[in-house]
């Protein structure tokens, strides 16, 4: 039942025990769960969410963020647009991992209103 909360840029967070919870706020910043019905969460620009445990959640929000989880976890992530007024949200999707469609273990980014898996 940890939880982990960070909220500066570069900041990384992590649990790994069971219904724990990780957050982060800052750009660049990195948050990571491993245990069962824990969830992961960051809304910084370029920052990266994982939940790797069963039953959990990875949530990533901010501009050019990437998500990735386990079989049978849900990935959540946005899409933004740079437009003239500056950048907007232009969708957040989100979709269970199924192992074959959208892959357990690696990274997604929202592109098009489509996950497609982000090349490291």
């Amino acid at each position: 039942y940890a939880h982990s909360a960070t909220s500066g840029n570069y900041a990384n967070s992590a649990t790994s025990g069971n219904y724990a919870n990780s957050a982060t706020s800052g750009n660049y910043a990195n948050s990571a769960t491993s245990g069962y019905y824990a969830h992961s969460a960051t809304s910084g620009d370029s920052a990266h969410s994982a939940a790797l445990g069963k039953n959990s959640i990875a949530s990533a929000i901010g501009i050019n963020c990437h998500v990735k989880g386990a079989v049978g976890n849900w990935i959540v992530c946005a899409e933004w647009i740079n437009s003239k007024d500056g950048w907007k949200v232009k969708g957040v999707k989100s979709v269970k991992v199924d192992g074959k469609k959208i892959k357990a273990g690696v990274w997604y980014e929202v592109k098009n209103g489509k996950f497609v898996e982000v090349k490291k």
